[in-house]
């Protein structure tokens, strides 16, 4: 807690309250398990189960994101959500090393921060793709190595690729190899479906509808 020393008496004051939180890593345990049962009910019997992508941004809220993410790596989450490269390093520096995706994408000059922790990056803005592929190139990374998310503006106008720039993200995408775009969420557009306009096109129409359900 912060704490303030008072110049007329020369005692310290703490501002706030006193708070104490215990996190139980069973609790947490238990809880990805239920959700994970429940995405995957036992009657559909899928072939490939549905990822889980456990949020730890905000420092877990509050409650330790680097040491929630180790203790759900080790009972099976397959992703991890930051806010930032930086959290996202605090989480890589915790030992995970499962995947990591940083939400709300990235500032300019945190693309080494990203590719050095192997975090992928939602991509909101086309130009994005550009800075990315410099950075790969410094690194001399090889193709399809560096994995990114495609955040798609569906109408909420807050972060993400809006319909009218899709055929630019996908001339960017085509040409800048080193790309993987990977979408750790149900009904994924498939990466080379971006070349063809018509389906680029339904798929906005379809995860807008989705939206507004």
């Amino acid at each position: 807690m912060p704490a303030k020393r008072s110049a007329s008496k020369g005692v310290e004051a703490v501002i706030g309250r006193p708070v104490w939180a215990e996190v139980s890593l069973a609790a947490l345990t238990h809880n990805l398990h239920a959700i994970r049962d429940f995405v995957n009910p036992k009657s559909e019997n899928r072939a490939t189960p549905r990822k889980i992508l456990s949020i730890v941004k905000g420092n877990g809220y509050g409650h330790g994101g680097p040491q929630v993410a180790k203790a759900l790596e080790k009972a099976g989450s397959d992703w991890f959500g930051v806010t930032s490269a930086e959290e996202g390093e605090a989480v890589r520096k915790a030992g995970v090393r499962k995947p990591i995706l940083a939400l709300t994408s990235f500032w300019p000059g945190e693309e080494d921060q990203l590719l050095r922790n192997a975090i992928a990056p939602a991509v909101i803005r086309c130009e994005q793709l550009a800075a990315l592929e410099s950075a790969a190139a410094r690194r001399k990374l090889g193709p399809r190595s560096v994995g990114i998310h495609l955040k798609i503006d569906t109408g909420m106008n807050r972060l993400g690729i809006a319909p009218t720039d899709i055929d630019c993200f996908a001339r960017q995408y085509e040409k800048c190899r080193v790309f993987l775009l990977t979408l750790p969420l149900p009904r994924c557009l498939p990466a080379p479906s971006l070349r063809k306009p018509a389906i680029r096109k339904k798929t906005f129409t379809d995860r807008s509808n989705a939206c507004a359900l």
